[in-house]
């Protein structure tokens, strides 16, 4: 009996952790000229940073012109109203903890003739394609020190369930990251490795038949420059959090390699407790109280080396290897006591859990890509392997007193949880697409 009671107190146990107050933004986008809403129109809220503007949210008006920008960083903000063949906005925004309606924004069309151009700018926020969205985050704050996971949290369109896995239309997503589908989850992947997310909502027959709820594909980074580049960056946050990256870069001729290194650790301590008083008729009869302590004890190291090898201006020939690994643990401590209608100590006990969690996951990739004169035609030839081996084992020790501190019958308990998980993914895949018009193509996979 004290055993079920045990369990039944410690799936009351759960905590629950504040996050940080967020805002919401909502506006509707007309024409100023006729007061039709305008579809499609692109919002992007940036926040600046050590004297850079970073993109921490973004979303496109609906049929209706109404946008809704929710979970923004309170402070000053700049939002962007773009619309092709209109003026663009840029104002400053100030977002506390209630929600700032913008009302109705009105664009104007953009009539001016330039004799001449010289553009100097960066990629747009968002980008719509015919068949997906892509989300440039490469510069976004979320994508510094973080995991995809975070990152994804602020990435319009995709929703996040309470355990970490992305949703479009309120249906199961597939992961992919360059196009390939993927055995690790998105708290492993770093996010600052990530360039752009393409979300797209109705795959083609280039895809897996499976990935019928959506895809994300995470594009990685991946040198542009020619010459020598490279950058690193350390971290420090609170709750010991410690990330450090490293990104060399090398394009000359018809080469280019591209390595990348990211180490991330967090150790997170966390409180709870329960105090629980039983009465009848308004009088306690018994009183039973737990804490909880729990430490979080999470490291992975993320290394990637691609190389692309570019004969003439048509052909790509790419091979990468990747390699992860760490662990994620989460250590508790429970204590509790039962007390009596006295508030005398009946009994007590706790229980101390202590994982030992670690993965690793190595993969090796083969590409080939042809394109032809005419825009958007292509074949390409995507061959990867990956093995994943996730091992699981805790030491689990329990136990439960009486008041003069005898043990109770069958304690202490002591229990031991092994488990491995070893998988490989062969992939191997030839794809052609061709254009037919601006909103046509064929793709055959």
């Amino acid at each position: 009996m004290f055993k079920n009671l045990f369990i039944i107190a410690f799936l009351i146990a759960n905590i629950s952790i504040a996050q940080q107050p967020k805002g919401k933004i909502v506006g509707k986008i007309v024409d100023a000229t006729n007061n039709q809403p305008l579809y499609f129109a692109s919002i992007s809220i940036l926040k600046n940073q050590n004297a850079k503007d970073s993109l921490v949210g973004g979303v496109s008006t609906t049929e209706t012109g109404i946008f809704i920008l929710n979970n923004l960083p309170m402070g000053k903000l700049t939002l962007k109203i773009s619309f092709i063949g209109y003026q663009s906005i840029s104002q400053l925004v100030e977002l506390t903890e209630n929600t700032l309606n913008l009302g109705i924004i009105k664009l104007s069309p953009d009539a001016t003739l330039l004799k001449e151009v010289q553009v100097k700018a960066e990629k747009d926020g968002i980008s719509m394609g015919m068949d997906k969205r892509v989300f440039n985050v490469g510069k976004s704050l979320t994508s510094v020190g973080g995991t995809a996971e975070a990152l994804l949290r602020n990435v319009p369109t995709i929703s996040m369930d309470e355990s970490g896995n992305p949703t479009l239309r309120n249906m199961a997503t597939t992961i992919y990251i360059n196009g390939k589908p993927t055995q690790l989850t998105l708290a492993q992947i770093p996010a600052n490795q990530i360039e752009s997310v393409e979300v797209i909502s109705n795959p083609s027959a280039r895809y897996d038949a499976s990935t019928s709820g959506g895809i994300v594909n995470l594009v990685l980074k991946k040198n542009r420059k020619t010459g020598y580049n490279g950058t690193a960056s350390v971290g420090v946050g609170n709750n010991a959090r410690y990330d450090a990256s490293l990104n060399l870069d090398y394009h000359e001729g018809k080469w280019n390699v591209t390595a990348l290194y990211n180490m991330n650790s967090t150790k997170n301590p966390l409180n709870g407790y329960v105090n629980r008083t039983n009465s009848v008729n308004g009088i306690p009869t018994s009183y039973f109280n737990q804490s909880t302590n729990i430490s979080l004890d999470n490291i992975f190291n993320n290394g990637r080396l691609a190389v692309d090898y570019m004969p003439n201006k048509y052909n790509t020939f790419s091979v990468a290897g990747n390699i992860v690994g760490g662990k994620f643990n989460t250590s508790t401590n429970q204590k509790y006591e039962y007390r009596n209608a006295e508030n005398l100590i009946t009994s007590y006990g706790g229980r101390t859990t202590q994982p030992q969690n670690a993965y690793t996951n190595i993969g090796a990739e083969f590409d080939w890509k042809r394109t032809f004169t005419k825009k958007g035609r292509e074949l390409s030839l995507v061959t990867s392997f990956t093995r994943n081996n996730v091992s699981n084992a805790a030491d689990w020790l329990t136990t439960t007193q009486n008041a003069n501190g005898s043990n109770q019958a069958g304690f202490p308990e002591k229990d031991k949880i092994t488990g491995r998980q070893i998988g490989s993914q062969y992939l191997a895949q030839l794809d052609y697409i061709h254009p037919i018009n601006d909103s046509t193509k064929i793709e055959m996979g």
